[in-house]
């Protein structure tokens, strides 16, 4: 699997790579954690020299295989784990009991407030603008980012309608301690998205 097929997986947001894997079998995920993590072996050598900061992988709880997602990131002792779609304290102690960092996304300041007491590291508050899987309350991302920040003694990554410079410096002007991005990045080069789809 070469770096330019496994981008549309992955973004650079500061000093982290980070790796949505819902879409992987098990098998998959050890596949690519074996050849980001052990040596860094054949094309993903390409990988390695284009960057030396940490990853994350996302790992939404109610897909199927979760426990072998989990075993296999605590085996290979992935830096950064980010979960999701769940209740974060069925995860949370286990993954910080191997020395990971774990972040929770949320959509409500009562389930920021959850994750934080699970003991997670940080959340993504995100927003109804967001792709994916969004909470019930649809609130947007510039509402709910003040609230969460206000909430939680943990740090607060903004998630959801997010593209620019400007709009990041809003979320970090909001209480946010960073910013997760994602859609914007389906109109990359390396993106598997469809060419018509990048020009739209």
């Amino acid at each position: 699997m070469k770096p330019s097929e496994i981008s549309g997986g992955f973004f650079v947001e500061g000093p982290t790579t980070y790796f949505v894997i819902a879409h992987m079998t098990p098998e998959e995920l050890q596949t690519l954690l074996e050849e980001l993590i052990v040596g860094w072996e054949n094309e993903v050598v390409e990988f390695k020299e284009a960057s030396d900061k940490p990853f994350a992988v996302n790992v939404p709880m109610l897909y199927p295989d979760v426990e072998k997602h989990m075993a296999t990131i605590m085996e290979e002792r992935v830096p950064v784990v980010i979960t999701s779609a769940g209740n974060p304290a069925t995860w949370t102690k286990r993954l910080k009991e191997a020395g990971l960092t774990v972040v929770h996304v949320v959509s409500s300041v009562k389930f920021a407030l959850r994750a934080q007491e699970a003991g997670v590291d940080a959340v993504v508050a995100e927003g109804f603008e967001a792709g994916g899987h969004n909470g019930r309350e649809e609130t947007t991302t510039f509402v709910l980012i003040p609230l969460v920040a206000q909430a939680l003694a943990i740090p607060v990554i903004a998630a959801g309608g997010i593209a620019t410079g400007s709009a990041m410096l809003a979320a970090q002007c909001l209480g946010a301690d960073g910013v997760q991005i994602g859609s914007r990045f389906a109109c990359a080069v390396e993106s598997s998205a469809h060419e018509a789809f990048k020009h739209r």
